[in-house]
C-alpha cells in the first residue's frame, strides 16, 4: 500500500499509507524503522492542509517514539494528537489517542498522569464499543498499577485484558498481557507460572513474527 501510495499523484494517499505503516510497525515491535517517515508525513500533512488526518499522524508518531524508547520526545506529539482530535470532534478511536498518550506517560515515569489517561481511554473505548482499544488500555493501566507497587491490582488488570483480547482475537495484546503476568508473578515468587506465561508469549511472537513493544522486566 505504501509503494502504491508513493506513486500516487495525491499526497493525501501518501500521508494515510505512511501513518498506517507506522501503526503496523509500532505494533510489530519495529517502531524505530518509521520515525523519520512519520516526521516527514506530518510535514506533508501540514503543507497540503490535510488537517483532518493531522491528529492521527501526530498520535502515531508519538506511539512509535514511545515504543522506540523515546518517551520524552513522544509526549508533545501524543498530547497534540489528542488536542487536535478534540478540536475536530471526531469520536471514533479518540480512545486510542488517549491510550497511546497514557503509554507515553507511563514510559516517561509520570505514573499518576498515565493512570488518569488510561482510565479515560477505557471509558471512551467502552462508550464507543472499541474493544481492542479497551483491552490495550487495560494493559497500560495494569502496568501503571504494577509500577506503583499495586501488584494485586496489576495482576487483575492483566487478566482482564487477556480475557478480552482472547475474546476478540487479538494475539499481540494477549502476548503483552502474558508478559505483564510474567513480571507480576515473578515478583511474587511464583516462578513456575511466570515461566509458563513467558512461554505462551514467546509462542505468539514466534507465530506472528512480531516482537514485544515492551519487555517483561
Amino acid at each position: 500500500a505504501v509503494i502504491a501510495a508513493e506513486a500516487s499523484e495525491f499526497p493525501q494517499a501518501r500521508v494515510i499509507a505512511r501513518t498506517i505503516e507506522g501503526v503496523v510497525l509500532g505494533y510489530a515491535g519495529r517502531a524505530s524503522m518509521c520515525v523519520a517517515s512519520l516526521e516527514a508525513t506530518i510535514e506533508l500533512c501540514e503543507k497540503t492542509r490535510f488537517f483532518v488526518w493531522l491528529a492521527a499522524a501526530f498520535s502515531t508518531l508519538g506511539l512509535v517514539l514511545t515504543r522506540a524508547g523515546m518517551a520524552a520526545s513522544a509526549l508533545p506529539h501524543l498530547e497534540r494528537g489528542v488536542a487536535l482530535n478534540e478540536k475536530t470532534r471526531i469520536r471514533a478511536y479518540h480512545s486510542q489517542r488517549y491510550s497511546w498518550w497514557a503509554e507515553g506517560l507511563l514510559r516517561a515515569g509520570r505514573l499518576d498522569e498515565a493512570a488518569a489517561r488510561a482510565q479515560t481511554a477505557i471509558d471512551l473505548a467502552r462508550q464507543m464499543h472499541e474493544r481492542g482499544v479497551e483491552a490495550e488500555s487495560l494493559l497500560v493501566r495494569a502496568q501503571v498499577a504494577d509500577g506503583l507497587g499495586r501488584h494485586a491490582e496489576a495482576k487483575e488488570g492483566f487478566e482482564q485484558s487477556l480475557a478480552l483480547s482472547a475474546e476478540i482475537g487479538a494475539p499481540l495484546l494477549q502476548a503483552h498481557g502474558y508478559l505483564g503476568l510474567v513480571r507480576v508473578l515473578a515478583g511474587s515468587g511464583d516462578q513456575s507460572a511466570s515461566r509458563r506465561y513467558r512461554g505462551m508469549a514467546e509462542t505468539i511472537f514466534k507465530e506472528t513474527g512480531a516482537s514485544p513493544w515492551w519487555p517483561a522486566s
